[in-house]
This record gives structure tokens, C-alpha cells and sequence, in this order.
């Protein structure tokens, strides 16, 4: 398994409805996407008969006035991933700096183009081997690189879900403007992070900044895929838009995406709400893991990763009661012990603390969990 949200191929190598599977492994809103949007959708379906606009005109116009950006500045993608491998592609660094554990697809990408990949393991907090941030020494490494090569960050990262540092991110930035060098900030969860800054706006006026957003985790729309990137360099946009198909936003992704463009306040009533609820969430869910004998991680975002000693099969353990969560043995610098949960509903997460915590005493580890009101 490279990545979460394998619920279909788990359902069926189990030969069970992937319906009846409570899916821990995606990040998604559990709220869903909003019935306009699947409405929107469900018109551009209609539109199967035509060609979807290759120019993705109307779609980065609606995309640049909710993020305050021109739409020459916006590309549109199926999906975050399509579009760090475009950046990749159209970039062509020499090399790369990564701070891991990260998402995956960034090393994927920077090595189908040959690019040398610098990695920089980040550190744990406080001796918790799950809660590994990005310090200073970072900048240090960053500074090594020249001209072209490239620089990819997570914020808030995956699986950690820790926001970088405003300070390193604001040194990293200028370093980086600096000596040429190409920064690819990846944003897909930052909204679910009450208060949470983008730097989508200064993307469209720094050549060297590119930032990178997805519709699919808050609108709860992971099979229709619908992300974008914002570059101000005009020639980085000619260059990542020649390593894309044409007609790579279906006609019912593109639908999706400008109904939540044209949500206007209530979207953003929609996504503060989202994030509120998630912290509430995460920090009953992060309580109980924590009671139940594992190490967590003290992220921000609508997921969290976490360590649980000596049980390298909880997946499987887990599996076994119809409940799927990630497992992080495929992450740089993490091991088999690893594993990633979504923040879901209040009586999801519940329910996940309950099989969590018969495991750990089943072992004699842990105690008895608490379980939030909220």
C-alpha cells in the first residue's frame, strides 16, 4: 500500500463491501461535500459528450478570485499529486530538498526526473518519537542548494500534521528567492487549521514560490480530483503546463470546483466550521490514543500520526473489526509501529478508540480510554 484511502482494494481482497469498511486511512471532511457541489458535479456529467475546456479558462478565473490570485498565475490538475509531478517535470531541478517523513509522491516526482534528492530527517519533540517538526538546522541544508534546484515542503505536513514553523517558512522563503531557488509549498490541508496563513497570494507575485492546494480533502471529493498550483514566474507556468495533458479536469471535477468557488461566504462558513469541529476532534482523538499506550503527534491538521510500540499488525488487528487505518511503514524514518488516523465523526473516533484501546489490553498495555462529550 503507497498511500491511504486503498479502501476499494482492501474491501475487496477482504471480498467485503467497501461500505462496510470505516475508513481512517483518507484525510477527507466527514462532513462530505456539500449537496451543491455533488449537484454541480452531477450536471457536468451530463456535459460527457463534450470536450472539457483545455484552457481551463472559467475554472482558474473562479479559482483566482477566491484565492486572490490571477488566473495567468493558476494551473488546474487532476488532483494535487498530477500537478507535483508537472512542477517536477516542467522544473527539472538538479537536485531537491526534502524534509521526511513527507507525502510520497514528492519523491516519486523529483526522481522520474532524474533530480538528486537531499533528504532531511525532521526531529522529534521532547523525546516522542511520533512528533517530529522541522527546526532550524533545515535552513542550513537549504542553504546549500543553488540556482534551479528545488525545495518541497508540507504545511501542515503529511503524516506529522505540523505546520512548518512561521519563522522557518518565512527564512526559507527568502533564502530561497534569494538564490533562485524553486520553493513547492504544499497547502493541502491548511484549511483545516483554524486561522491558518496561506501564501497562495505571494505565489502570484514570487517567481521563485509556487503553492499548491486541493479542493478534494475539505469538499470530501477524492474521486473527482481537482487540485491547483499558483506560480507567478510566467515562464514556470509555460513550463509546468507543457508537462500536462490537455483535458486533464473532467467536465464534472471542473462543475464541482466552481460551485465551491461560488459558495463565496458560505464556503468559508462551510471550511471554518470544518476546522473548528476538527480540532475539537483531534484532541479527544489524540487523548485517547494517548490512554491507550501510544505516542501521538501534535498535529494540527484533520489527521494525526501516531506510534504504538510493539504492535507492528494493529492495521491488521484493526482490519479484522471492519475499521482501515494507514500504516506509515512505507515513510522514510519511520517504522513498522507507525500509523496515521483521520479525524472522523465524534462517534467514529469513539469507536476507533474502543478497538484501539482492546488491543493495547489484550497486551496489558495502556488503560481505559477517555472518551470526549464534544
Amino acid at each position: 500500500m503507497l498511500h491511504g484511502g486503498d479502501v476499494l482494494d482492501t474491501a475487496r481482497r477482504l471480498g467485503r463491501d467497501y461500505r462496510e469498511l470505516l475508513d481512517f486511512s483518507a484525510n477527507l471532511n466527514p462532513e462530505g461535500c456539500p449537496e451543491e457541489v455533488l449537484a454541480a458535479a452531477r450536471e457536468g456529467i451530463a456535459r460527457a459528450g463534450v470536450y472539457p475546456d483545455a484552457s481551463q479558462r472559467e475554472l482558474r478565473e473562479a479559482i483566482g478570485r477566491k484565492e486572490g490570485v490571477p488566473a495567468d498565475c493558476l494551473i488546474a490538475g487532476n488532483g494535487a499529486s498530477e500537478l507535483v509531478f508537472a512542477v517536477c517535470w516542467g522544473l527539472r531541478p538538479r537536485r531537491a530538498l526534502l524534509a521526511e517523513p513527507s507525502f510520497l509522491e514528492y519523491g516519486r516526482a523529483l526522481a522520474s526526473c532524474e533530480a538528486q534528492i537531499l533528504r532531511w530527517p525532521m526531529r522529534a519533540r521532547e523525546g516522542n518519537p511520533a512528533d517530529l517538526c522541522l527546526d532550524k538546522g533545515y535552513l542550513e541544508a537549504l542553504d546549500g542548494l543553488g540556482r534551479g534546484d528545488m525545495a518541497i515542503l508540507c504545511t501542515p505536513n503529511n503524516p506529522t500534521g505540523r505546520r512548518v514553523p512561521e519563522e522557518i517558512l518565512e527564512e526559507a522563503a527568502s533564502l530561497c528567492r534569494r538564490k533562485g531557488i524553486y520553493l513547492l509549498l504544499d497547502e493541502c490541508f491548511l484549511n483545516f487549521v483554524p486561522g491558518g496563513r496561506s501564501r497562495m497570494r505571494e505565489a502570484g507575485e514570487d517567481g521563485s514560490l509556487l503553492v499548491l492546494k486541493s479542493f478534494t480533502k475539505m469538499y470530501g471529493m477524492p474521486g473527482l480530483r481537482l487540485g491547483y498550483v499558483a506560480a507567478g514566474d510566467p515562464k514556470v507556468c509555460r513550463a509546468v503546463r507543457s508537462c500536462m495533458q490537455d483535458w486533464s479536469v473532467s467536465c464534472a471535477a471542473e462543475a464541482a470546483g466552481l460551485a465551491i468557488c461560488r459558495m463565496g461566504g458560505r464556503g468559508e462558513d462551510f471550511e471554518r466550521r470544518a476546522a473548528q469541529e476538527t480540532a475539537v476532534r483531534r484532541e479527544a482523538l489524540r487523548e485517547g490514543l494517548r490512554r491507550a499506550g501510544a505516542w501521538v503527534s501534535g498535529g494540527e491538521a484533520n489527521y494525526l500520526l501516531f506510534c504504538m510500540p510493539g504492535r507492528p499488525r494493529l492495521r491488521e488487528e484493526l482490519l479484522e473489526e471492519g475499521i482501515l487505518i494507514r500504516s506509515c511503514a512505507n515513510y522514510p524514518g519511520l517504522g513498522d509501529t507507525f500509523y496515521r488516523t483521520a479525524v472522523r465523526g465524534r462517534e467514529d473516533n469513539e469507536r476507533l478508540l474502543r478497538a484501539v484501546s482492546r488491543r493495547a489490553r489484550a497486551e496489558g498495555e495502556g488503560a481505559e480510554i477517555w472518551l470526549s462529550q464534544s
